[in-house]
């Protein structure tokens, strides 16, 4: 595989589990204000 579209693999994945992990550490911080 090429190592640049590996770059812009591992990137994409890196963004969608930080999106992820955003989602869920907003949603513990929502049930964890009220």
């Amino acid at each position: 595989m090429n190592e640049f579209l590996l770059n812009i693999f591992a990137g994409v994945i890196a963004s969608l589990i930080f999106c992820l992990l955003g989602k869920i550490f907003t949603k513990v911080k929502g049930h964890s204000v009220r």
